[in-house]
């Protein structure tokens, strides 16, 4: 059931987006995601089968995809791979100067949007 409910609830977010826009193949588009630290067991079941939810989604949309090592984005945000939760949401706040910072998820979601962008040579 829970691959049932996430594939619905991904196509509803790429079917409908924030403004009720609808991606279709010719949106350009990213998915991105942390990627998941797989220590075994029911936990890496979960998120490979996750991750191959959200690669046929992208594929059937024509949009860009990749994952990012929690390390990764935190040195891609402040220069560190091991930085607080706190860090990574002042380094929101700077980079997104307009937007409410709801919470160190939140920060790390647009922190994500900006590294990706910047991945694929969209820097912003």
């Amino acid at each position: 059931m829970r691959f049932l409910r996430f594939r619905k609830w991904l196509k509803d977010v790429l079917t409908m987006g924030e403004l009720g826009t609808q991606f279709s193949k010719d949106t350009p588009g990213l998915i991105i995601w942390e990627q998941a630290h797989h220590r075994g067991g029911a936990s890496t079941e979960l998120c490979v089968g996750l991750v191959t939810d959200v690669l046929a989604e992208a594929a059937l949309y024509g949009l860009e995809h990749m994952s990012v090592h929690s390390a990764t984005l935190k040195k891609f945000a402040t220069g560190k791979g091991k930085s607080s939760k706190e860090e990574m949401i002042i380094k929101a706040k700077e980079s997104y100067p307009d937007v409410e910072i709801l919470d160190d998820n939140h920060a790390d979601a647009l922190l994500m949007l900006r590294y990706g962008l910047t991945e694929l040579g969209l820097n912003v």
